[in-house]
């Protein structure tokens, strides 16, 4: 079943969790309390390039050292190789652009979950 960040759910825009989807060796993974897989921190968003949007410093540098933590690289604005929008807001400018392209849109707390639980949400 697919996670769908709150407040976006009812679009059609793909909103899921990134990363390469490639199988991670034993070491990467580890077990939480309910026995839910975990991978490292530091490979959770490996492969990503996030770009954010409604969001103003000092949250924006918070946030983007949290993606930069996750293995996501960044990029200050939407181009080519961006994979994920982190979004504050539904209706920005950013978000209308990513919608036609198709690519994933999150909201900032889907980032936050993922990166104080240490594993997709």
């Amino acid at each position: 079943m697919e996670n769908r960040a709150p407040g976006l759910s009812e679009s059609n825009v793909p909103v899921v969790a990134c990363g390469t989807g490639e199988e991670m060796d034993g070491d990467d993974v580890k077990r939480n309390e309910g026995g839910e897989r975990m991978m490292e921190r530091n490979l959770l968003w490996r492969g990503a390039v996030v770009v954010l949007s409604g969001v103003v410093n000092p949250e924006r540098a918070r946030l983007r050292e949290m993606a930069l933590a996750l293995g996501a690289k960044y990029r200050p604005d939407w181009c080519a190789d961006a994979t994920i929008l982190v979004t504050a807001f539904r209706q920005t400018p950013k978000v209308q652009t990513v919608k036609a392209t198709g690519r994933t849109i999150v909201l900032k707390s889907f980032l936050i979950q993922c990166y104080d639980r240490q594993q997709l949400v």
